[in-house]
């Protein structure tokens, strides 16, 4: 009999205050593009950002700061190296020049797909073209060989990630990276 596959969302603590946080002109540049996964609204082009003078001076491997995927090199490496090819990167340096910090992070825009089984889900405004998921079921005859996504048919922004690619993350010990098991 063959597993059912296990989906988890992927999410990082974005009030930490000894995390770094970027700016909210950044979150202001890149929205339009990354609420929708409209890559079309994107360069592949790099942006020099300033950092909120809010948060510390720690860079975790992932942010999400406002909903906006940000992860270190050390996390970029390691989806290149398990192969994950879906993905629209975008690179952002952060400058301090009071604290003489200049660190490069990556915008990580997962596509959003058609792969929700609706009848196990549950929604807010049930009736919205786009409502809001309670509970996410995903069908994984849909998901195909993407191992990280966003879901297309509702409003929410969540990071959804396989087990096989939570694991290598896992295994690598990466900051601010946290996973909660969708339901079954």
């Amino acid at each position: 009999m063959d597993e059912i596959p296990c989906f988890y969302q992927m999410y990082g603590e974005t009030m930490a205050e000894e995390y770094a946080r970027p700016s909210h002109e950044l979150y202001q540049q890149l929205e339009r593009g990354c609420a929708r996964s409209e890559f079309q609204f994107l360069t592949h082009e790099k942006i020099e950002a300033m950092l909120d003078n809010q948060g510390g001076v720690e860079f975790p491997d992932f942010m999400n700061y406002e909903q906006i995927p940000l992860i270190s090199d050390k996390f970029h490496d390691i989806l290149n190296y398990a192969g994950i090819d879906n993905l629209f990167y975008k690179p952002i340096i952060f400058q301090d020049s009071i604290m003489g910090i200049m660190e490069r992070y990556w915008l990580a825009l997962p596509p959003r797909i058609r792969c929700l089984n609706y009848r196990a889900s549950l929604f807010q405004d049930a009736q919205s073209p786009l409502p809001r998921a309670e509970k996410i079921f995903v069908n994984p005859s849909k998901v195909g060989n993407y191992q990280i996504f966003c879901i297309e048919e509702v409003v929410n922004r969540d990071i959804i990630v396989t087990q096989a690619l939570k694991e290598i993350i896992e295994k690598n010990y990466l900051t601010n990276v946290y996973f909660k098991l969708l339901e079954e």
